[in-house]
């Protein structure tokens, strides 16, 4: 078995609205009271005095999508973290509040790639010129630790703690640089999304994390058989589908025995951690979002 390769353009109007208002409006997984990070990370891309205006515009673009269905017309391979930019480029580029300035800069000295600046914006409400890094992460407590290097992801290698450690180099960039960029930055600030997921038995989370941001839980995969509800309903999520609470119509589910034996299956290929959502059938909606992960994870 292996992963499928899925296109931009089989992303259908729904999944690609549901996942935007999820990336325009979920909230950072980190408070901003984070001290050890120099640069700014609590930063809403709509705030309160914003909401009606955003919700005003993306009704109307719930009514005709065909502008966001264009943009993701593309025989490109999706790929979760790409894709997520994707959508925040999108949102930059069409929503009246902001313009874009520089999406996905690569900075060089001589021959050599310093690394790529991901969004400078202005902020036309305050004015403002804006250098922001994104990205959408998912990571696990492991060993019941708040500490940011104990918040591993799915492939058993990343963590938070390397993550703002990168966060705080790709910012720099812009001060080192600024020289090289036609626009003087006023702030910097570091966008972190996705979901924290906790052991099903554990009590801890990360250090500043933020209490009403997404989040989940974990387990291995020989804790299934505890760890899950023995009425409830199942389906494994594809990578493509880890953004919002979307869940197609069409979505075949399964009891808990029989998802038990697709997950084991699918990690006994691939090697690593498989979302699973557990549904609610009558109303057609993700209840709960979980991560299973083989026994050998992680693998710092």
């Amino acid at each position: 078995m292996h992963q499928d390769v899925f296109r931009y353009k089989s992303l259908n109007s729904l999944q690609l609205l549901n996942d935007l208002f999820w990336v325009v409006t979920s909230l950072n997984l980190l408070s901003p009271d984070l001290p050890e990070f120099k640069e700014e990370i609590g930063f809403d891309l709509i705030d309160n005095q914003k909401k009606k205006a955003f919700s005003n515009w993306f009704q109307a673009l719930c009514e005709d999508p065909f502008l966001l269905e264009r943009y993701f017309n593309s025989e490109e391979q999706l790929i979760l973290g790409k894709y997520f930019e994707r959508l925040v480029q999108f949102f930059f580029e069409n929503y009246p509040n902001y313009e874009l300035l520089i999406a996905g800069m690569q900075l060089f000295d001589r021959k050599t790639t310093l690394g790529e600046l991901d969004f400078v914006i202005r902020d036309k409400t305050k004015n403002e010129v804006l250098h922001l890094e994104v990205a959408v992460k998912y990571y696990m407590g492991y060993k019941s630790s708040p500490k940011h290097s104990m918040w591993i992801g799915p492939n058993g290698l990343d963590t938070l703690e390397k993550k703002l450690n990168k966060f705080a180099k790709q910012l720099a960039l812009s001060i080192s640089e600024e020289k090289n960029i036609d626009f003087k930055i006023d702030r910097r600030i570091a966008l972190l999304k996705g979901f924290f997921f906790i052991h099903w038995r554990a009590t801890v989370w990360p250090h500043f994390h933020i209490d009403s941001s997404d989040y989940g839980e974990w387990m291995y995969e020989k804790e299934m058989e505890s760890a899950l509800d023995e009425k409830g309903r199942y389906c494994i999520f594809p990578k493509h589908l880890w953004l919002s609470f979307y869940l197609d119509p069409a979505t075949k589910n399964a009891t808990k025995q029989e998802i038990i034996l697709k997950v084991s299956d699918q990690i006994a290929h691939i090697k690593k951690g498989i979302m699973l959502v557990m549904i609610d059938e009558k109303r057609n909606k993700v209840l709960a979002k979980k991560l299973v992960v083989p026994a050998k994870w992680p693998r710092l």
